[in-house]
């Protein structure tokens, strides 16, 4: 389930810095394949452990030891190996811990692996997990999303298959199909199931992030309706690998990011922005408020990078790409930044990314799942440096035909924001001043005599 409090923002005025913390991750977890990672207490001991989907591996989880991490995997789940693409967390067997269950993609033709079935774990209580003495059916699956959505206090289970989709009840400690009774019948190539509010009744709706088309179910008292047609945009082909929930606004209601790729040949690679009014119904302003970039994305995550109080997005792409850093101006509209410290990591085949608070400092760290090489684990700390006076009156702006220069009385000592807004307040340039620097030059198809310049916040003229 994500909520908007889930989504950490940091206090105002207040940016981030990251230390990269890789080495805490066991090699065995940094040289495989991960698909999704989450962050859980599943001990019981008030922090967040990290639980791993891998791909044609066993799959893995991680017991939080304060600064390091130590490698508990059942010998059960060390012995199955299946095609994992995603995880979900519930209570299955009423007993007030976190049990797990891994869905697998189950594509038979890649024998000799065992993709048989979806694998269920369930928890002693301490985050020791062995086989449930039941099974989900088999089915072509690759995401699955756990929460109550008919308000019993118990979790429902929701498969995103390759073909229909399938919603389970757990009853008696044992799981009852319901999907004829709860879901409309519709066959799709389902990639990820997102538990959302979207409309603010209280109840969890259904966001199919979909390789044919992007449905939205309405929960209407634990049954949904599909009112993809009147509440979703449908303008442009996507093939969606990812549904990120945000609120890009500060409206405090659940928009929507789509990360897309393009391995169908009739498929807009670009990824997607939706804006929602508030009662579930979503406007599609990718066009004016996201950059035009068309690298493979193949998750996000929303994270206030820059303390101003609203939501910025990093994203992972594969084929060895750098991450996409994307600033909001806060008020939904993202510039993407090549200078930010994200941006500049060595790049990465990014399948998975997670930003929350794992280490319990309550600043959110980054996870990247990176396949075929090392994952990336950063944390987060506020960013302590001494703020120089970068609005003094000795710095120059000189406006040229096509371009802008500032000159700095000194190398400034610290990473400086540099933004300039047109005469319509939309953000044309965002970017960070190194350390050292003592110049920073814009170049712009927009009169120049017209733009608001900001230096660390601070007009200059």
């Amino acid at each position: 389930m994500i909520t908007l409090a889930a989504l950490l923002l940091l206090p105002v005025g207040d940016s981030l810095q990251f230390t990269d913390v890789s080495s805490r991750i066991p090699a065995s977890v940094r040289s495989g394949a991960v698909m999704d990672v989450v962050a859980a207490d599943i001990d019981g001991d008030g922090d967040k452990d990290l639980i791993y989907a891998m791909e044609f591996a066993h799959n893995i989880v991680l017991r939080n030891d304060g600064t390091t991490f130590t490698d508990i995997t059942s010998d059960d789940m060390r012995s199955t190996i299946r095609d994992s693409e995603d995880i979900a967390l519930a209570d299955l067997d009423g007993d007030g811990d976190l049990d797990l269950v891994f869905a697998s993609e189950d594509d038979l033709r890649l024998a000799p692996f065992d993709v048989t079935v979806h694998e269920v774990y369930l928890n002693d209580g301490a985050g020791r997990f062995t086989t449930a003495p039941f099974q989900f059916p088999d089915s072509e699956a690759n995401s699955v999303a756990a929460g109550d959505v008919n308000g019993d206090g118990k979790a429902e289970i929701i498969f995103g298959n390759a073909g229909q989709n399938w919603v389970f009840s757990m009853v008696q400690q044992r799981p009852v199909n319901e999907t004829v009774q709860r879901l409309p019948m519709i066959n799709g190539l389902c990639q990820d199931i997102k538990l959302v509010d979207v409309d603010g009744d209280g109840d969890k709706d259904i966001v199919d992030g979909n390789e044919f088309r992007n449905r939205l179910l309405r929960n209407d008292g634990g049954t949904f309706i599909d009112v993809t047609a009147t509440n979703m945009p449908q303008n442009v082909r996507t093939e969606t690998r990812k549904v990120v929930p945000l609120d890009v606004d500060g409206d405090n209601d659940i928009d929507l990011f789509f990360c897309n790729v393009g391995w169908i040949q009739t498929a807009d690679p670009q990824d997607r922005l939706y804006v929602n009014d508030g009662k579930g119904r979503f406007t599609d302003v990718t066009a004016t408020a996201l950059p035009i970039f068309r690298q493979f994305s193949l998750d996000a995550a929303p994270i206030d990078l820059d303390g101003d109080g609203d939501q910025d997005i990093v994203v992972v792409n594969i084929n060895k790409a750098p991450l996409t850093v994307l600033i909001n101006d806060g008020n939904g509209v993202f510039s993407r930044s090549t200078t930010h410290p994200l941006a500049q990591l060595p790049a990465v085949d990014g399948l998975a990314i997670l930003a929350e608070d794992i280490n319990g400092d309550g600043r959110p760290d980054i996870y990247i799942g990176n396949r075929g090489g090392a994952d990336v684990f950063l944390t987060g700390d506020i960013a302590t440096s001494v703020r120089p006076p970068a609005t003094t009156p000795g710095i120059k702006l000189f406006r040229d035909e096509g371009q802008l220069r500032l000159h700095f009385p000194a190398p400034v000592h610290r990473a400086t924001p540099v933004a300039v807004y047109n005469t319509a307040g939309r953000l044309v340039h965002n970017a960070m001043v190194q350390p050292g620097a003592s110049s920073h030059t814009i170049t712009t198809d927009v009169a120049v005599q017209k733009l608001l310049v900001l230096v660390d916040g601070e007009e200059v003229r």
